[in-house]
């Protein structure tokens, strides 16, 4: 079997060393990148949920606006009095308190008529709205209607209970103005990322009610948040994060594989050198055994070769000490056994 040199060796050796580093560097990537990952996906979230809370801000105060206007006697009398006139007119007195109000409209509990041709008008959004402030005694959350249409609006309810008493006797209908909604939205505070404010649907995709920010980034994972007060949410796709975990783990590889080359290269070819300063000492011990000038020591460099040098200097050695057979001269008789008897080869 042929037996591998050292630069093969040396290659082989760094192989294996190269593949071990990557792949222990490898292990240390993905668990640190994980690490990094659940860290980044909290973070992302958490600012999800902040711009949500923004948004939820900027409506409250029209919520908390009409929750107080549907406290007062004012109101609670206006609801049940059949002067429609007396109800318009204490609505148009109330409804410059509410910025952004399209109109504000006060409303008894029996309301159950559409007005399609109304400015804005009433329809189905507005009385489930109503049907839910009657039957659950509390405001609804805050719904856009006709979105994608002139009429498209923000819907807000408020019940109204008789004096003394938890009964709903009536309603404030407000309509929004739609264009609260991309000035809620223009005003975040967004670096690089993408951001839509929605209003999911039972089926299919929810409906974008506004958007802000780079909207390439659409095309991966959105973290969403719920708006308090309202059937909205937001979702939010950060600004792409650089790569330098990658890189820096990359070129730690890299660096680490050449060190660890470069040194094994070295070590090789020292290796070399001492192994072939121990071959020409074998060589010098051969000869020296040869023309009987045989020394008591010899140098070894490696020590790998010290077995092997001393080795076959004890065989050479012990050839040397062991006494040889004299050799005859040509043509010199041979010495006869001591025992053999003399024959008289003389004739009769």
């Amino acid at each position: 079997m042929k037996t591998p040199s050292i630069a093969r060796l040396t290659l082989i050796v760094t192989a294996i060393v190269g593949v071990a580093t990557l792949q222990a560097v490898g292990v240390v990537y993905l668990l640190t990148s994980a690490e990094i990952s659940a860290e980044r996906s909290a973070r992302h979230q958490l600012a999800a949920q902040q711009l949500a809370q923004q948004v939820a801000a900027k409506l409250r105060f029209q919520q908390q606006t009409l929750a107080q206007l549907a406290q007062t006697d004012e109101v609670k009398g206006a609801v049940v009095d059949e002067n429609r006139q007396r109800r318009e007119q204490l609505a148009d007195q109330f409804q410059r308190f509410l910025p952004h109000a399209w109109k504000l409209r006060l409303v008894s509990v029996k309301y159950r008529s559409t007005t399609p041709d109304a400015r804005p008008p009433i329809g189905y959004a507005d009385l489930d709205l109503m049907n839910y402030s009657a039957s659950h005694g509390e405001a609804p959350a805050a719904v856009v209607g006709e979105n994608g249409t002139p009429q498209a609006r923000i819907l807000l309810v408020e019940p109204v209970f008789a004096t003394n008493s938890e009964r709903v006797v009536g309603h404030l209908l407000l309509a929004l103005h739609f264009s609260l909604i991309s000035e809620l939205v223009d005003q975040l505070a967004l670096d690089g990322s993408y951001m839509q404010l929605q209003q999911p649907r039972l089926n299919g995709e929810p409906l974008v009610l506004a958007a802000v920010g780079q909207q390439s980034l659409a095309a991966t994972m959105a973290y969403t948040a719920r708006v308090k007060g309202s059937e909205w949410q937001v979702a939010y796709w950060p600004a792409q994060g650089d790569d330098s975990l990658a890189l820096l783990f990359a070129g730690l590889a890299v660096f680490i594989v050449l060190v660890a080359g470069i040194s094994l290269l070295l070590f090789g070819q020292r290796f070399k050198k001492l192994i072939s300063a121990d071959l020409a000492t074998l060589v010098t011990i051969v000869r020296d055994a040869k023309v009987g000038e045989l020394k008591r020591t010899y140098r070894s460099m490696a020590a790998e070769s010290v077995g092997t040098i001393h080795t076959v200097h004890h065989e050479l050695s012990d050839s040397q000490l062991r006494p040889s057979k004299p050799k005859l001269a040509p043509g010199s008789p041979s010495r006869a056994a001591a025992n053999t008897p003399d024959i008289d080869l003389g004739s009769d």
